[in-house]
């Protein structure tokens, strides 16, 4: 039998600009390591094809920095530098904070089959905890990471906590109105949207449709900012706040304070 092929793997580089993202290409280009892919991806590229890099002398696009962007691969270097490293940071625990958000939600929807069985509502009720317990591990690991990324920069890591607009916008819950609806109510909106002279970045108008999703009554500005920018690539939050606000002014949601 003839042996199995091996397979060349795929290899991704958050951070292509910092001096330890170039020394990874340098080492990567000299050796001539074969690779099925070699993707380059930043945390602060909003608009895909708005940055390029290079390697092996042909240019590469650096992607926005997304969950998604990262699944099936064999090896991520990761090489923030001091400018963004603290930024990389936040949305690590934001991305594997909405990841057991959704978990959490998924396993306690199994609750409807249950009825009055207190036997099964109190392993799910076990379960759920449980699953608290691995997201703290998790973002432990995320906080190790970060202070070991910020001794090796000789940066001081800043401590894990939401900041002052962080803490006022989870305060504050978008509701919809009757006056939102779907695509077509906002098609009929669009003279009312133009007169308000109000053109979203493209980060958010990439993300308008689940950021509108998400408005449920429930989230806050600062939860559906997160469950967004989970689905896509970081958000501004004030952007964000800004285009609640807009929403707000066409009458397709009230806000009211938790």
């Amino acid at each position: 039998m003839a042996p199995a092929k091996s397979r060349k793997p795929r290899f991704a580089l958050v951070g292509s600009d910092s001096l330890k993202g170039k020394e990874i290409l340098s080492v990567l280009n000299a050796k001539k390591f074969p690779l099925a892919s070699f993707e380059f991806y930043d945390p602060d590229v909003e608009q895909e094809f708005s940055k390029l890099g290079q390697f092996r002398h042909e240019p590469k696009v650096i992607h926005a920095l997304t969950p998604a962007a990262l699944e099936g691969l064999d090896l991520v270097f990761l090489a923030a530098d001091a400018r963004t490293v603290h930024a990389a940071a936040r949305e690590a625990r934001v991305i594997v904070g909405q990841g057991f958000v959704r978990e959490k939600k998924t396993l306690a929807s199994v609750g409807f089959f249950f009825g009055a069985a207190d036997a099964a509502e109190a392993v799910l009720k076990g379960r759920l905890a449980g699953l608290d317990s691995v997201r703290a591990a998790h973002i432990r690991s995320v906080d190790d990471l970060y202070a070991s990324r910020c001794k090796a920069l000789g940066v001081k890591p800043e401590k894990a906590g939401p900041t002052k607009d962080e803490t006022r916008l989870a305060g504050l819950v978008p509701v919809r109105t009757e006056k939102m609806g779907g695509l077509m109510s906002m098609w009929n909106l669009r003279d009312e949207l133009r007169k308000l002279d109000y053109q979203p970045p493209p980060s958010i108008r990439m993300a308008e449709r689940e950021l509108r999703n998400f408005i449920d009554g429930e989230r806050s500005v600062l939860d559906i900012r997160d469950a967004a920018s989970a689905e896509y690539e970081p958000l501004d939050l004030l952007e964000v706040e800004k285009w609640v606000g807009i929403q707000e002014r066409l009458g397709l949601v009230t806000i009211k304070k938790k």
